[in-house]
């Protein structure tokens, strides 16, 4: 059985922020879970903590894995360092190497040790199957820009940005932490969670990304729909091996919305990762928040989505756009006066709902909100 072991922060314990909620999640996805209060926490020392850690480990191996808030990564590292076995990976949630801004003289001195004893980061990279760093770009102590280059420079971890997260406590809201549990799972096990919201889009649970399609739980979806200053929408050709409606044109940018993410932070980053392209929000309009629901015959499944709709004014050249690999075939542009006039053929080639009277509707709004009509 993979086990999980959490490391809470200074002046944290196993009941706080969202150790308890966390804990509970992983066991119901069938993890064994360990979630110790180490001691003195109010005065967290090296000498204290990474013995008390090795002693609650025992003998790791590759199933085993490390989630820490704070200095409880730093006390993750520097048992890491230790070792010579390659554990199955960690999460990092705020962590950091400097600290700013403390609280007095006291806290100073506690964190001290911590930020002067040298950590032996090519030894922990070697002993990790994976690091995923959080950071909040907000984080009071913990500086941002800074911290972000060393844990990818110096670990190779990978960094992801909870905007405006602070240092991602129960304070911050996180109490219940989709996101994290979301990662981790995907990270450990490979299988994808999705937030499953009623139809009044709050979310009343997770569900493993298949599950959703088979039987068609609601979820969120974005579009973004690339429109031309000469009135074309660029499309993008679905790859073959898709879940739902593989080799067809749909929306330029699509993608399910993350837990524990908004629907914009969704279509900034899901544009990166299927175009290339880093947008200027001031182009991005949200025409309208759509539920739909299709099946597809070819595949069987259901796709039953409240999905954000999109339009961005595109002014450069489709072929500077580059496709996520695996993910798609390429891009084709086409006249938004043609669509409602195509062939019986070219109709093939298209999600069938992109083409149904709601969604030239959608594209109208979109022209205008653009300034394109």
């Amino acid at each position: 059985m993979k086990k999980i072991i959490i490391v809470h922060g200074w002046d944290g314990a196993s009941d706080r922020d969202w150790m308890p909620w966390t804990t509970t999640e992983f066991k119901k996805l069938g993890y064994e879970v360990v979630c110790p209060d180490l001691p003195h926490t109010e005065n967290p020392t090296i000498e204290d903590w990474v013995p008390f850690l090795d002693r609650i480990v025992g003998t790791p191996d590759q199933d085993t894995y490390f989630i820490g808030h704070s200095i409880g990564c730093q006390t993750i590292m520097r048992y890491l360092q230790t070792i010579n076995i390659k554990v199955g990976g960690a999460i990092f949630v705020a962590g950091w190497f400097d600290l700013e801004n403390l609280e007095g003289p006291d806290a100073e001195a506690i964190a001290k040790p911590w930020t002067e004893t040298p950590i032996d980061t090519a030894k922990v990279r070697s002993n990790l199957g994976f690091l995923v760093t959080l950071l909040g770009d907000n984080d009071p102590w913990v500086p941002y820009e800074k911290t972000k280059e060393k844990f990818e420079k110096l670990l190779g971890s990978e960094v992801i940005t909870i905007p405006k997260g602070g240092h991602i406590t129960s304070d911050d809201g996180f109490g219940p932490f989709n996101r994290l549990i979301a990662i981790a799972h995907d990270r450990i096990s490979g299988i994808e969670l999705l937030e499953v919201v009623n139809e009044k889009n709050e979310v009343i649970g997770l569900e493993n990304r298949k599950k959703i399609h088979k039987e068609g739980l609601l979820h969120r979806e974005i579009h973004i729909w690339f429109m031309t200053p000469d009135r074309k929408l660029i499309f993008q050709h679905r790859a073959k091996d898709k879940d739902t409606y593989p080799d067809k044109l749909d929306a330029t940018v699509g993608g399910h919305v993350d837990p524990g993410m908004s629907y914009e932070a969704t279509a900034l980053k899901e544009a990166l990762e299927e175009t290339g392209i880093t947008l200027d929000p001031a182009k991005l309009k949200l025409v309208k928040t759509m539920p739909k629901k299709s099946f597809d015959e070819a595949t069987g499944l259901t796709n039953n989505t409240l999905r954000a709709q999109y339009v961005y004014l595109f002014d450069g050249d489709i072929k500077d756009l580059k496709i996520e690999t695996g993910k798609a075939i390429g891009f084709e542009a086409w006249d938004i006066d043609s669509l409602p006039k195509l062939s019986d053929g070219d109709k093939q080639k298209f999600i069938p709902l992109i083409l149904s009277r709601e969604f030239l509707d959608l594209f109208e709004q979109g022209e205008k909100a653009l300034g394109l009509k």
